[in-house]
């Protein structure tokens, strides 16, 4: 192990689950044919497989949603955040753990979010339906956190990148002030048979959010009904001109933004 950057809190490693915890402390109520907590997942359960060909055959798409590194969860800062916000909140922690691991072993299918909603398809020993409903900041709220960062990133390409300062940093992170929920602001809900509030089946939902966020960082604002744009400097016009190198800044709006992104922005701009 020589030679290795220390473990950090703020990223997940692919190797932490197996490494460190080896899955040796099964208890006498573990099901012995339930394979969704072993590092690497296996095939899915007979019953799992029938109802994932029979929901693709009627039109869903269902793909694994898997780490786009081999060695962490998050590489970007909104996706490190994002992961180091869940492990921060102690309600969590003990069902953290396999909830990683079903995400390693591509058992979360299907991801969708919008304002106020994480939707997931996840895979056990059948297929569970996710729903995670997230309160979204009030006006007051949401105004403060604008008001806040206002004047200090300097463009959305900026923001959404993560380039940004300490200072910045700081305050989209803040506990009860930042850009995440508070978790008395989310509420969890699986088909699965577990009684817990957060199964593994929400926990690997979470953080395959995280994912989501290393590629597609404007989704975090979706979620949260905020929209990027309003927390820059400069202008709009400029920042996709810029990018795109034939649209005159009057040209640009909110449909242009959208496009570049990969999301409506549009529907959100009231929130």
């Amino acid at each position: 192990m020589s030679g290795r950057p220390p473990f950090r809190d703020d990223i997940v490693y692919d190797d932490e689950g197996p490494q460190r915890r080896k899955f040796s402390r099964r208890s006498a109520e573990h099901d012995p044919d339930d394979d969704s907590e072993r590092p690497n997942g296996g095939a899915l359960p007979a019953r799992a497989t029938r109802e994932l060909e029979s929901r693709r055959d009627a039109g869903e798409i269902l793909e694994p949603i898997l780490p786009g590194h081999a060695r962490n969860l998050a590489t970007t800062f909104w996706g490190m955040a994002w992961n180091r916000y869940l492990m921060e909140c102690a309600d969590y922690a003990s069902r953290l753990p396999r909830g990683r691991t079903a995400l390693r072993a591509g058992r979360v299918l299907r991801l969708t979010l919008e304002t106020g909603s994480i939707r997931a398809v996840v895979a056990g020993q059948r297929l569970f339906d996710v729903t995670i409903t997230i309160r979204p900041p009030d006006d007051d709220a949401a105004a403060a956190l604008v008001q806040r960062l206002r004047g200090r990133i300097g463009s959305i390409v900026e923001l959404l990148s993560g380039d940004l300062s300490a200072e910045v940093m700081t305050i989209v992170a803040a506990p009860d002030t930042g850009l995440f929920p508070s978790p008395s602001d989310i509420r969890f809900a699986c088909s699965c048979p577990d009684d817990a509030s957060l199964c593994e089946h929400v926990a690997a939902a979470l953080y395959a959010t995280g994912c989501r966020f290393d590629d597609h960082p404007a989704e975090l604002f979706l979620l949260r009904g905020i929209d990027p744009a309003s927390l820059q400097t400069s202008n709009l016009g400029d920042v996709v001109s810029a990018l795109t190198g034939d649209i005159s800044p009057p040209c640009v709006d909110g449909a242009d933004l959208s496009a570049l992104f990969g999301i409506n922005l549009a529907d959100h701009q009231d929130s």
